[in-house]
């Protein structure tokens, strides 16, 4: 009791410093109980005196105690999810007040592009996510704790620490980037933000092209709009989030010990076509039986703060917050940790005219230990290297170089010691992300405001990577190598915006114009030593000690650039009695890097309709019935500066400078040439989409649905085009042009039912969408093959490529074979896979695969329960999806590999006994190729989030929740693999790929308000 008294104190004199005025004189002693209308209490709702900054909140019985300035003094009560409602005090002592439901929130307002609007009037396809819900889930960013929130929005999630979510709103319109664009308080970042999810007060999310097209070329992959917490008025308020917790690789991957593991290697080594080196270690067990999962999977801690301290008065509100986030890895060496602090205020400079507000935000992150799996020398080395790494491999080995065991002619194994990597390979990644704004609102006459803008976005990254000498993989011994980096960034923010609003009897319109500005400067250098430095087998890992020997020449790179848009905006909206809506916004972009297309419009157009609010209508039980349509175009721009201006090197022959003539690209001295030629044409690659939707509300909001339709086009496209090296470029070069058209169409649809009423009171929400797309034309040239899938006019994208597997040869089929017959130059044997000669030449090969299966989800969902009895409170959300073909490369590969483990259920053909095929040391021999044996389904369902809370009655504290979570608990699949939940490339969406899995989180934690 005495630590909470001299906390306040604290925060009285904090109080003082920042100018929120204290209540001095009060006179009067009011006390009272707020309730709903059922006449349960409602802990913690506000009761403030109106006009002042004196208030108090209700205790868990809804009882509180005011003193107040005057007897004539008036009670604003509000609590989330009821009307606030204003009670004057007239003389009593005693004043209790019940709060009626805002189940029909028609009239809410939300964020939009550029402006807020009523919930009533929205006629774009718009999520409201409820915030409320996500923070009862524990992911530390605001991406994964989208997942399932929205229909129409997929989030893939990986475990790694400090990972962010891949978001994709209505799927994968783009070869190359499709992130949604960021508005963080109306100003427009460059990636995720990297602010702690707690600071969030609202999430909307722009995602068909009319509600998008405000923003223009930026808003083609959906726009993410998110407002920070702000100050209150009223008295000074604490509120903490505090939770601890770990966390764990949900499911491994079953292999075989070193008795399976040297069963089918010798099985494989019997074979009448076997090759290559016997390993001894498959013939004579060494005596070793590592289980590399349980030796590099480990239970990792979680921690996660966040803190603020808010308040205001009449005319002014403040909130300073700060938040610490710290995650270990679930394999060893991942960490990250994130230290952020936020200040958001706002002043009437005068009263109901002039306003000017701030948000700062200063976050440092810092990630160690992450993998370089392009480096050859550790390739493999994540999660993958558990499951491949030979169980007759110890952990550690003393005769080895470095002390770690490894592959060798025993053993054939090249996988790299995961083990060895976390503790030779140290690499650090640090960030500093400055992110601020200052905003101007004037209102000039009435209806007619002003808003000017400022913002700016500062990064600075730094990064460290280095190891000794050493040899973890076989093969390959590493020198010791120093690799450092640095970059910076700075973006600022423009806008100037009037806007005009007028309502005369049944009309209502509003005209809206902009301009706004952002310049991004960006400017990365490094330097490495690889290989070449003394000094590092003495332990010494900084520059300033570092020599190179006489062999050794650093690497050194820099770059720099500057990218301008500069943008004209303006949006009218009208309303005829609430019945008849019509919106029409206009953009102009213009863009620095583009050379001959610099400039370009983006339109839309959205007309709604309120059936509910015409006479004829009378349907008992609907108090909303809203149809939409819409159309809109925004823009894409993925490809860096290069493509459009090329790059110019020199490339020294034998006889000095070259270049190359004709059509075979014959070398010639003399010249230099371009090692990239430029497109000067290029433009934006631009979205045109329809959307028509329907929103329905029923039984005084209980019931609510809405849904959406759509489909459109995604016009210029960009795609590489090979050029003749006679044109000045390196041998079989490409220049990018806009030369490919998708279509794309899909649906939506949320459904949520609320009980508010009672002692038991719940909420129960569903989404669900799916998303097709399909390519409409292409260039000359364009196979569509890439990977194990294919891509071809007006068929989905990215179905699996692959020959069609039949089962296993008998004697008697071998018999039946025509003479000559082959699989990838090898006679089929008894026991090898058969596969279907689909052109009948009597030869298994390229020319035999087909398309097959349908690798984008038939339906992606979402399911959440929430629910309230008295104190208690429980949280369950599902999400899914369902009708996916996906391809199991990773089981492929453990098959066809024998200097990997296999799976524990693997059952080739040996001895006349298997289901698979049988085993062979050649990995390119037909038994393992890219089959319709490898094809799975991809369908899941993952329990997210379990939560249960419980409302501690404790009096000397506004509020105090303890909670238990659970995250990614259950994954329920028939994927035969590690994780099912992957994104895949436009062309490969259904090639499933071994990266860091989801992980499974266990947390408990409490919520508390001073």
């Amino acid at each position: 009791m005495k630590y909470i008294k001299d906390i306040k104190k604290v925060l009285m004199l904090l109080v003082l410093f920042i100018g929120v005025q204290s209540i001095a004189g009060a006179q009067t002693t009011v006390t009272g109980k707020v309730v709903d209308g059922s006449g349960q209490p409602l802990p913690g709702a506000a009761v403030i005196e109106k006009s002042t900054t004196n208030g108090t909140s209700t205790d868990f019985d809804g009882a509180f105690s005011l003193e107040v300035s005057n007897a004539n003094a008036t009670l604003v009560v509000s609590y989330i999810g009821f009307v606030t409602k204003e009670v004057n005090v007239a003389g009593k002592t005693t004043v209790n007040v019940t709060l009626e439901e805002d189940s029909n929130q028609l009239d809410e307002v939300v964020v939009v592009g550029y402006g807020r609007q009523k919930k009533s009037s929205l006629t774009g396809a718009v999520s409201i996510i409820d915030v409320g819900e996500t923070e009862k889930s524990q992911y530390t960013n605001i991406t994964d704790r989208l997942q399932g929130r929205a229909a129409g929005v997929n989030v893939t999630a990986n475990g790694e620490p400090g990972s962010v979510g891949d978001i994709r709103i209505r799927g994968s319109a783009f070869f190359n980037n499709n992130t949604p664009l960021y508005v963080v308080d109306g100003v427009i970042l460059s990636g995720v933000p990297t602010i702690g999810p707690n600071d969030v007060e609202n999430i909307q999310i722009l995602k068909d092209a009319s509600s998008a097209a405000i923003y223009g070329a930026g808003g083609a992959n959906g726009v993410i709009l998110i407002t920070t917490k702000k100050g209150k008025k009223g008295r000074l308020r604490v509120n903490a989030n505090l939770t601890t917790g770990f966390q764990q690789i949900a499911e491994g991957l079953d292999v075989m010990d070193a008795a399976g593991w040297s069963r089918i290697v010798r099985a494989a080594f019997d074979s009448p076509n076997a090759s290559g080196l016997q390993p001894a270690d498959a013939f004579n067990l060494p005596g070793v039986d590592t289980d590399w999962q349980k030796a590099v999977f480990r239970t990792a801690s979680l921690q996660d703060a966040n803190i603020n301290v808010s308040g205001g008065g009449d005319r002014h509100t403040i909130l300073f917050g700060v938040n610490y986030t710290y995650q270990d890895g679930t394999v060893p060496g991942p960490k990250f940790d994130r230290t952020g602090i936020r200040l958001n205020s706002s002043f009437d400079i005068i009263k109901d005219r002039l306003t000017v507000s701030e948000n700062l935000s200063i976050n440092r992150t810092r990630a160690s230990g992450s993998v370089d799996e392009d480096n050859p020398a550790t390739a493999g080395v994540g999660v993958g290297a558990a499951i491949d790494m030979l169980p007759v491999i110890p952990v550690y080995d003393p005769t080895r170089l470095s002390g770690y065991g490894h592959g060798d002619f025993n053993n054939l194994s090249f996988t790299a010691n995961p083990i060895g990597y976390a503790d030779l390979y140290k690499n650090t990644d640090e960030g500093t992300n400055i992110f601020g704004n200052l905003n101007v609102d004037f209102n000039i006459i009435d209806g007619l405001d002003y808003h000017f803008g400022v913002g700016i976005e500062k990064t600075h990254g730094y990064t460290k990577a280095y190891n000794p000498r050493n040899q973890i993989r076989r093969t390959t011994i590493v020198g010791s190598a120093l690799a450092v980096g640095h970059s910076e960034s700075m973006n600022t923010y423009l806008e100037h915006r009037l806007t005009y609003e007028k309502t005369f009897g049944k009309h209502a319109f509003s005209l809206m114009g902009a301009y706004n500005e952002l310049e991004e400067t960006a400017f990365s250098s490094g330097v490495s030593f690889d290989q070449t430095l003394d000094a590092f087998r003495a332990g010494l890992f900084e520059l300033a000690s570092a020599s190179p020997i006489t062999t050794g020449v650093p690497t050194v790179g820099s770059d720099r650039s500057t990218i301008v848009t500069q943008s004209l905006i303006s949006r009218f909206t009208y309303d005829y009695d609430n019945r008849y809506l019509l919106k029409a916004s206009v953009r102009r972009d213009s863009y620095s890097i583009f050379l001959d297309n610099r400039s370009d419009i983006f339109p839309s157009l959205d007309l709604g309709w309120n059936l509910h609010n015409e006479s004829f209508f009378n349907v008992k039980n609907i108090s909303q019935l809203k149809l939409r349509a819409a159309y809109g175009e925004v823009g894409n721009n993925d490809a860096d500066s290069n493509a459009y201006i090329g790059v110019t090197g020199i490339n020294q022959g034998l006889g000095g400078p070259n270049y190359n003539l004709g059509p075979n690209g014959i070398s010639a001295s003399g010249a230099t040439r371009a090692s990239a030629l430029g497109n000067p044409s290029l433009t934006w690659a631009r979205v045109k989409q329809y959307n028509f939707g329907v929103d329905l509300e029923m039984f005084d909001g209980r019931l609510a649905f809405e849904g959406n339709y759509y489909f459109g086009e995604v016009e210029d496209l960009l795609a590489d085009i090979t050029i003749p090296a006679s044109a000045g470029v390196g041998f079989e070069n490409t220049i990018k042009l806009n030369a490919v058209t998708n279509e794309q169409n899909g649906w939506e649809a949320a459904l949520t039912y609320r009980k508010l009423k009672g002692d038991f009171t719940y909420t129960l929400s569903a989404n669900a969408f799916a998303t097709r797309t399909s390519v409409k034309s292409v260039p000359a040239g364009f196979t569509g093959i890439v990977g194990n899938s294919l891509t071809t006019v007006g068929s989905p994208r990215a179905r699996l490529f692959l020959w069609e597997y039949q089962g296993l040869y008998t004697q008697a089929e071998i018999d039946a074979l025509p003479p000559g017959f082959l699989v990838d130059e090898f006679e089929p044997m008894v026991g090898d896979a058969k596969y279907r000669d689909v052109n009948g030449d009597n030869i298994i090969d390229q020319n035999d695969r087909v398309a097959y299966g349908n690798t984008l989800p038939d339906v992606n969902f979402g399911l959440n329960f929430s629910a309230n009895y008295k104190n208690w409170d429980f949280t369950v959300f599902l999400s899914g999806l369902f009708g996916r073909d996906v391809f199991n490369g990773t089981l492929q590969g453990l098959h066809g590999d024998i200097a990997s483990n296999y799976p524990a259920d693997y059952n080739p053909y040996i001895d006349g006994v298997g289901t698979y095929p049988r085993p062979q040391t050649d990995g390119n021999h037909g038994n393992y190729r890219a089959s319709t044996l490898y094809v799975e389904d991809g369908s899941f369902v993952k329990l997210r989030n379990l939560q249960i809370g419980y409302i501690v009655p404790w009096k000397s504290v506004d509020n105090l929740r303890v909670f238990v979570s659970g995250q990614n608990l259950f994954t329920w699949t028939n994927f035969n693999g590690v994780e099912p939940e992957f994104e895949g490339g436009f062309f490969t969406a259904g090639e499933a790929s071994l990266g860091y899995p989801v992980v499974r989180s266990i947390s408990a934690g409490l919520n508390i308000s001073l």
